[in-house]
């Protein structure tokens, strides 16, 4: 959400990022920098200096109640949901934080109560507009990259096949490569896996003899430039609801920063493949020919680079952040209109 609403504030937009919130009336004091979960909202401190509020992922029960004291002080609000937090998988470490019967101040039916009182709900994919905007006040607003990413060009570490993400997040989603990484690996002695991230259980799960990583979470300054280094990039995702909700936003990323990349084909996977941008894997056979046609031919990896890296340039924040400034003001429109 920051990097259309930049977007549209170097464009002279009256948009401004905020990490604070409003400012509320809290049931009883409390000390910190978080109110405490037990604690509960009962009115506005002050009137927030704004038409619409954009609130995201409001998993704490803060929001929800939150919500009717913007509306009636007349602000409009839109909640934006990027996962479909229903069908988070068993075995992700999310799952129990979202899980009312284990959070029951902090978690999914929160969610959905925020979006139900919304004036507008934004998500990112279409299964998305099904699970949170059935009441019909929402909008899609697919996932789209900076410009900056476009024009970063990073060291590359030599013969790196890289994955960005954790095995807590991505339960059985490396594994649905099967052995075409070790295969590859195999056939191809000089090249390794490598992680942009903590890198930990990773050589397990791809059955890799060795891995490298960064070791760490990157700051969004830091996370393009290292991702620019890979040399191959994979995307898997195991079939599952959570999943076919998700944007091809690891996709996007990789393929904006020139890295030949192979991803499982989801739906917006798919949608943006049309486009000319990546590789597509749906087996651990189809996984294994695509990484070795990467691995082994630098021609085609940097035909697939180039090629996945041009056609990135129609999809930038900075071309389409109208799209999200229309989506806030319809929240205002159908609040007249009704």
């Amino acid at each position: 959400m920051r990097f259309p609403a930049l977007a549209l504030a170097a464009q002279g937009a009256d948009v401004e990022v905020s990490t604070k919130g409003p400012s509320v009336l809290w049931d009883r004091e409390w000390s910190g920098d978080m109110a405490p979960l037990d604690v509960h909202v009962v009115g506005l401190a002050e009137k927030p200096d704004a038409d619409v509020v954009v609130i995201q992922r409001p998993g704490r029960a803060h929001w929800a109640e939150l919500i009717p004291h913007l509306q009636a002080a007349g602000c409009r609000v839109v909640v934006d949901c990027d996962d479909d937090f229903d069908a988070i998988p068993a075995g992700n470490v999310a799952r129990g934080e979202y899980d009312p019967r284990v959070m029951p101040r902090h978690n999914r039916d929160w969610i959905r109560k925020a979006c139900d009182l919304a004036d507008l709900v934004t998500v990112s994919t279409l299964p998305l507009a099904g699970r949170y905007g059935r009441h019909g006040r929402v909008a899609v607003l697919p996932n789209l990259v900076p410009d900056a990413y476009l024009s970063i060009q990073g060291e590359t570490i030599e013969n790196t096949i890289g994955w960005s993400g954790s095995v807590d997040t991505h339960p059985g989603d490396l594994e649905t490569v099967g052995t075409a990484v070790r295969d590859t690996l195999a056939e191809h002695a000089d090249w390794r896996v490598h992680v942009v991230g903590t890198g930990k259980g990773v050589a397990k799960r791809l059955r890799a003899p060795e891995v490298s990583a960064t070791g760490r979470w990157l700051p969004f300054g830091e996370y393009p430039v290292e991702l620019a280094r890979l040399a191959v990039g994979i995307v898997p995702l195991a079939r599952s609801r959570f999943n076919e909700a998700k944007s091809c936003l690891k996709l996007m990323e990789c393929s904006a920063v020139g890295v030949p990349t192979v991803a499982a084909p989801t739906p917006d996977n798919q949608r943006l493949h049309a486009h000319g941008i990546g590789l597509l894997a749906d087996s651990p056979s189809v996984w294994r020919k695509q990484l070795g046609r990467l691995v082994g031919d630098a021609d085609f990896r940097a035909e697939v680079a180039e090629t996945s890296r041009a056609a990135m340039t129609a999809f930038t924040y900075t071309q389409w952040c109208d799209l999200w400034m229309a989506a806030w003001e319809s929240a205002v429109e159908r609040k007249a209109a009704a």
